[in-house]
Protein backbone atom coordinates (compact mmCIF):
# COMPACT_ATOMS: atom_id res chain seq x y z
CA UNK A 1 0.00 0.00 0.00
CA UNK A 2 1.62 3.23 -1.07
CA UNK A 3 1.02 6.11 1.26
CA UNK A 4 0.94 9.63 0.13
CA UNK A 5 3.11 12.37 2.16
CA UNK A 6 0.54 14.96 1.13
CA UNK A 7 -2.34 15.09 3.75
CA UNK A 8 -5.23 17.50 4.95
CA UNK A 9 -7.48 16.71 7.87
CA UNK A 10 -9.93 19.38 9.99
CA UNK A 11 -12.62 19.54 12.61
CA UNK A 12 -13.82 21.60 14.81
CA UNK A 13 -13.82 21.36 18.98
CA UNK A 14 -15.67 23.26 21.58
CA UNK A 15 -13.67 24.68 24.48
CA UNK A 16 -15.02 25.96 27.39
CA UNK A 17 -13.43 29.22 28.76
CA UNK A 18 -14.31 31.67 31.16
CA UNK A 19 -16.48 33.54 28.96
CA UNK A 20 -18.61 30.38 27.90
CA UNK A 21 -18.25 27.88 25.11
CA UNK A 22 -15.76 28.82 22.29
CA UNK A 23 -15.68 26.50 18.92
CA UNK A 24 -11.80 26.18 17.13
CA UNK A 25 -10.77 24.67 14.43
CA UNK A 26 -8.00 22.09 14.41
CA UNK A 27 -6.10 21.22 11.30
CA UNK A 28 -3.40 19.09 9.85
CA UNK A 29 -1.49 19.93 6.41
CA UNK A 30 1.49 17.42 5.53
CA UNK A 31 4.13 17.96 2.50
CA UNK A 32 6.61 15.95 1.04
CA UNK A 33 10.14 15.41 3.54
CA UNK A 34 12.39 13.39 3.52
CA UNK A 35 12.16 13.27 7.34
CA UNK A 36 9.68 13.72 9.94
CA UNK A 37 8.76 17.34 10.74
CA UNK A 38 6.35 18.48 12.71
CA UNK A 39 5.93 22.01 14.20
CA UNK A 40 2.68 23.25 15.91
CA UNK A 41 0.79 26.42 16.17
CA UNK A 42 -1.35 26.80 19.35
CA UNK A 43 -2.62 29.65 21.59
CA UNK A 44 -0.54 30.61 24.20
CA UNK A 45 -2.70 28.57 27.13
CA UNK A 46 -2.47 24.67 25.28
CA UNK A 47 1.24 26.05 24.04
CA UNK A 48 2.53 23.20 26.32
CA UNK A 49 0.74 20.50 24.07
CA UNK A 50 3.60 20.85 21.31
CA UNK A 51 5.22 18.28 22.43
CA UNK A 52 2.18 15.94 23.78
CA UNK A 53 0.72 16.64 19.98
CA UNK A 54 4.59 15.67 17.88
CA UNK A 55 4.58 12.64 19.66
CA UNK A 56 1.18 11.83 18.63
CA UNK A 57 2.17 12.33 15.14
CA UNK A 58 4.99 9.90 15.29
CA UNK A 59 2.99 6.92 16.57
CA UNK A 60 1.34 7.43 12.55
CA UNK A 61 3.56 9.36 10.49
CA UNK A 62 7.31 8.20 9.23
CA UNK A 63 7.89 10.89 6.82
CA UNK A 64 6.51 14.64 5.59
CA UNK A 65 6.51 17.95 7.17
CA UNK A 66 3.39 18.20 9.41
CA UNK A 67 1.72 21.56 10.53
CA UNK A 68 -0.71 21.52 13.43
CA UNK A 69 -2.85 24.17 14.07
CA UNK A 70 -5.72 25.29 16.46
CA UNK A 71 -6.88 27.99 15.13
CA UNK A 72 -9.70 29.99 17.56
CA UNK A 73 -11.62 33.31 15.98
CA UNK A 74 -11.34 35.25 18.99
CA UNK A 75 -8.24 35.13 20.30
CA UNK A 76 -8.87 36.86 24.07
CA UNK A 77 -11.56 33.89 24.87
CA UNK A 78 -8.68 32.08 26.30
CA UNK A 79 -8.18 34.89 28.99
CA UNK A 80 -9.45 34.93 32.39
CA UNK A 81 -8.84 37.45 35.27
CA UNK A 82 -7.27 41.09 34.06
CA UNK A 83 -4.67 42.53 37.09
CA UNK A 84 -2.30 45.62 37.30
CA UNK A 85 1.14 45.20 36.69
CA UNK A 86 2.11 46.81 39.97
CA UNK A 87 5.71 47.23 39.71
CA UNK A 88 5.14 48.13 35.80
CA UNK A 89 2.98 51.73 37.24
CA UNK A 90 5.83 52.22 40.24
CA UNK A 91 8.65 52.09 37.58
CA UNK A 92 6.31 54.74 35.28
CA UNK A 93 4.98 57.26 38.51
CA UNK A 94 9.08 57.22 39.54
CA UNK A 95 9.90 58.19 35.90
CA UNK A 96 7.57 60.70 35.49
CA UNK A 97 8.06 62.25 38.84
CA UNK A 98 12.19 62.43 37.81
CA UNK A 99 11.21 63.88 34.46
CA UNK A 100 9.01 66.62 36.58
CA UNK A 101 12.01 67.42 39.13
CA UNK A 102 14.31 67.58 36.34
CA UNK A 103 12.94 69.36 33.53
CA UNK A 104 10.76 71.17 35.76
CA UNK A 105 7.33 70.00 34.68
CA UNK A 106 4.33 70.99 37.21
CA UNK A 107 0.76 69.01 36.36
CA UNK A 108 -0.47 65.75 38.21
CA UNK A 109 -1.37 62.28 37.11
CA UNK A 110 -4.59 60.97 37.24
CA UNK A 111 -6.05 57.54 36.44
CA UNK A 112 -7.11 58.66 33.18
CA UNK A 113 -3.22 59.33 31.94
CA UNK A 114 -2.39 55.97 33.93
CA UNK A 115 -4.77 53.64 31.50
CA UNK A 116 -3.25 54.77 28.39
CA UNK A 117 -0.22 53.53 29.42
CA UNK A 118 1.52 50.31 27.22
CA UNK A 119 1.52 47.04 29.30
CA UNK A 120 0.15 48.25 32.29
CA UNK A 121 -2.56 46.07 32.46
CA UNK A 122 -2.21 42.05 31.87
CA UNK A 123 -4.27 38.95 31.48
CA UNK A 124 -4.03 35.79 33.14
CA UNK A 125 -4.66 32.49 30.80
CA UNK A 126 -7.56 30.29 31.77
CA UNK A 127 -7.22 28.56 34.87
CA UNK A 128 -9.69 25.32 33.54
CA UNK A 129 -6.82 24.09 31.05
CA UNK A 130 -6.67 20.34 31.84
CA UNK A 131 -10.07 19.79 30.72
CA UNK A 132 -9.62 21.75 27.31
CA UNK A 133 -6.08 19.89 26.85
CA UNK A 134 -7.90 16.30 27.77
CA UNK A 135 -10.29 17.54 24.66
CA UNK A 136 -7.52 19.10 22.11
CA UNK A 137 -5.22 15.42 22.42
CA UNK A 138 -8.27 13.49 21.82
CA UNK A 139 -9.14 15.31 18.62
CA UNK A 140 -5.70 15.31 17.71
CA UNK A 141 -5.66 11.28 17.99
CA UNK A 142 -8.75 11.32 15.89
CA UNK A 143 -7.10 14.01 13.16
CA UNK A 144 -4.06 11.58 12.89
CA UNK A 145 -6.43 8.76 11.96
CA UNK A 146 -8.41 10.87 9.37
CA UNK A 147 -5.26 11.97 8.06
CA UNK A 148 -3.54 8.83 7.27
CA UNK A 149 -6.37 7.44 5.43
CA UNK A 150 -6.83 10.86 2.95
CA UNK A 151 -2.81 10.05 2.57
CA UNK A 152 -3.73 6.73 1.83
CA UNK A 153 -6.12 7.75 -0.52
CA UNK A 154 -3.53 10.09 -2.41
CA UNK A 155 -1.05 7.46 -2.45
CA UNK A 156 -3.46 4.78 -4.25
CA UNK A 157 -3.67 7.41 -6.89
CA UNK A 158 0.19 7.79 -6.76
CA UNK A 159 0.11 4.41 -7.45
CA UNK A 160 -2.02 3.98 -9.99
CA UNK A 161 0.08 6.87 -12.06
CA UNK A 162 3.55 5.25 -11.47
CA UNK A 163 2.13 2.17 -12.76
CA UNK A 164 1.04 3.52 -16.08
CA UNK A 165 4.58 5.18 -16.39
CA UNK A 166 6.30 1.93 -15.85
CA UNK A 167 3.67 0.01 -18.33
CA UNK A 168 4.51 2.89 -20.99
CA UNK A 169 8.67 2.24 -20.10
CA UNK A 170 8.49 -1.61 -20.41
CA UNK A 171 6.37 -0.30 -23.92
CA UNK A 172 9.11 1.56 -25.19
CA UNK A 173 12.01 -1.08 -24.10
CA UNK A 174 10.18 -3.79 -26.16
CA UNK A 175 10.73 -1.28 -28.80
CA UNK A 176 14.20 -1.36 -28.21
CA UNK A 177 15.27 -4.62 -27.70
CA UNK A 178 15.51 -5.73 -31.59
CA UNK A 179 16.79 -2.99 -32.67
CA UNK A 180 19.71 -2.75 -30.34
CA UNK A 181 20.07 -6.03 -31.70
CA UNK A 182 19.97 -5.35 -34.68
CA UNK A 183 22.87 -2.16 -34.34
CA UNK A 184 25.01 -4.38 -32.48
CA UNK A 185 24.91 -7.35 -34.99
CA UNK A 186 25.65 -4.79 -37.97
CA UNK A 187 28.61 -2.88 -35.72
CA UNK A 188 30.31 -6.73 -35.17
CA UNK A 189 30.22 -7.18 -39.21
CA UNK A 190 31.51 -3.72 -40.18
CA UNK A 191 34.38 -4.52 -37.62
CA UNK A 192 34.47 -8.00 -38.85
CA UNK A 193 34.85 -6.74 -43.04
CA UNK A 194 37.27 -4.19 -42.01
CA UNK A 195 39.58 -6.71 -40.05
CA UNK A 196 39.38 -9.51 -42.16
CA UNK A 197 42.21 -8.22 -44.85
CA UNK A 198 44.80 -7.26 -42.80
CA UNK A 199 43.91 -10.90 -40.58
CA UNK A 200 44.54 -12.33 -43.48
CA UNK A 201 48.35 -11.29 -44.34
CA UNK A 202 49.20 -11.42 -40.06
CA UNK A 203 50.90 -14.00 -38.22
CA UNK A 204 49.17 -16.37 -35.99
CA UNK A 205 50.45 -14.55 -33.04
CA UNK A 206 49.02 -11.17 -34.86
CA UNK A 207 45.90 -12.47 -35.22
CA UNK A 208 45.18 -13.76 -32.06
CA UNK A 209 45.95 -10.31 -30.70
CA UNK A 210 43.71 -8.34 -33.05
CA UNK A 211 40.77 -10.88 -32.67
CA UNK A 212 41.35 -10.14 -28.56
CA UNK A 213 40.81 -6.43 -28.86
CA UNK A 214 37.83 -7.01 -31.69
CA UNK A 215 36.07 -9.33 -28.84
CA UNK A 216 36.73 -6.34 -26.47
CA UNK A 217 35.52 -4.02 -28.66
CA UNK A 218 31.94 -6.37 -29.03
CA UNK A 219 31.55 -6.34 -25.82
CA UNK A 220 31.66 -2.56 -25.04
CA UNK A 221 29.23 -2.20 -27.72
CA UNK A 222 27.27 -5.03 -26.95
CA UNK A 223 23.95 -3.60 -24.77
CA UNK A 224 22.05 -6.48 -23.47
CA UNK A 225 23.54 -6.47 -20.30
CA UNK A 226 22.09 -2.98 -20.07
CA UNK A 227 18.92 -4.32 -21.25
CA UNK A 228 18.59 -7.24 -18.55
CA UNK A 229 19.43 -4.75 -15.65
CA UNK A 230 17.19 -2.37 -16.65
CA UNK A 231 14.02 -4.83 -16.84
CA UNK A 232 15.11 -6.53 -13.66
CA UNK A 233 14.98 -3.21 -12.10
CA UNK A 234 11.68 -2.22 -13.51
CA UNK A 235 10.01 -5.38 -12.22
CA UNK A 236 11.73 -4.67 -8.69
CA UNK A 237 10.11 -1.24 -9.11
CA UNK A 238 6.43 -2.55 -9.38
CA UNK A 239 7.24 -5.59 -6.80
CA UNK A 240 8.15 -2.77 -4.25
CA UNK A 241 5.12 -0.94 -5.56
CA UNK A 242 2.70 -3.39 -4.18
CA UNK A 243 4.62 -4.79 -1.47
CA UNK A 244 2.62 -4.27 2.02
CA UNK A 245 5.54 -2.14 3.66
CA UNK A 246 4.51 1.61 3.68
CA UNK A 247 7.58 3.41 4.25
CA UNK A 248 8.86 2.88 0.24
CA UNK A 249 9.23 6.22 -1.27
CA UNK A 250 13.49 6.01 -0.43
CA UNK A 251 13.53 2.55 -1.59
CA UNK A 252 11.85 3.75 -5.20
CA UNK A 253 13.61 6.88 -5.46
CA UNK A 254 16.70 4.35 -5.12
CA UNK A 255 15.83 1.99 -7.91
CA UNK A 256 14.63 4.60 -10.32
CA UNK A 257 18.53 5.89 -10.14
CA UNK A 258 19.58 2.53 -11.47
CA UNK A 259 17.33 3.04 -14.01
CA UNK A 260 18.64 6.23 -14.52
CA UNK A 261 21.88 4.82 -14.90
CA UNK A 262 21.06 2.17 -17.10
CA UNK A 263 19.27 3.79 -19.56
CA UNK A 264 21.81 6.57 -20.15
CA UNK A 265 24.74 3.73 -20.72
CA UNK A 266 21.98 2.39 -22.90
CA UNK A 267 21.89 5.48 -24.64
CA UNK A 268 25.76 6.20 -24.81
CA UNK A 269 26.49 2.71 -26.54
CA UNK A 270 23.64 2.88 -28.85
CA UNK A 271 24.40 5.96 -31.38
CA UNK A 272 21.04 5.04 -33.47
CA UNK A 273 18.45 7.51 -34.21
CA UNK A 274 15.84 4.79 -34.16
CA UNK A 275 16.54 3.88 -31.11
CA UNK A 276 17.24 6.95 -29.82
CA UNK A 277 13.28 8.02 -29.99
CA UNK A 278 12.16 5.41 -27.48
CA UNK A 279 15.28 6.36 -25.19
CA UNK A 280 14.01 9.70 -24.92
CA UNK A 281 10.21 8.37 -24.00
CA UNK A 282 11.63 6.49 -20.89
CA UNK A 283 13.75 9.13 -19.63
CA UNK A 284 10.81 11.24 -20.04
CA UNK A 285 8.95 8.72 -17.82
CA UNK A 286 11.40 8.23 -15.28
CA UNK A 287 11.63 11.87 -14.75
CA UNK A 288 8.26 12.06 -14.26
CA UNK A 289 8.21 9.33 -12.00
CA UNK A 290 10.53 10.62 -9.93
CA UNK A 291 8.84 13.32 -9.05
CA UNK A 292 5.99 11.30 -8.19
CA UNK A 293 8.17 9.21 -6.03
CA UNK A 294 9.30 12.25 -3.77
CA UNK A 295 5.66 12.28 -2.49
CA UNK A 296 5.98 8.61 -1.22
CA UNK A 297 6.17 7.99 2.42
Amino acid sequence: MVHSMTGFASTTITLTTPSGAVPATLTLKTLNNRFLDMSCKLPYALAHLEAEMIKEGKKYLHRGTVYCSLYISNPHALKADVFPSIGLAQGYMKAIGTLQEKLGIPGTLTISDFITLPHLFEASEEANVADNASLVMSAVDALFKTLVATRIVEGAALAKDLEARMQAIRTNMVAIEPRAEAVSEQRRHVFMQELKPFLEKATQEVQDVHLQMLYKTIEKIDVNEEIVRFKNHLETFITTLHDAQEQKGKKLDFILQEMFREINTLNAKLPDTIASGPIINIKVELEKAREQVQNIV
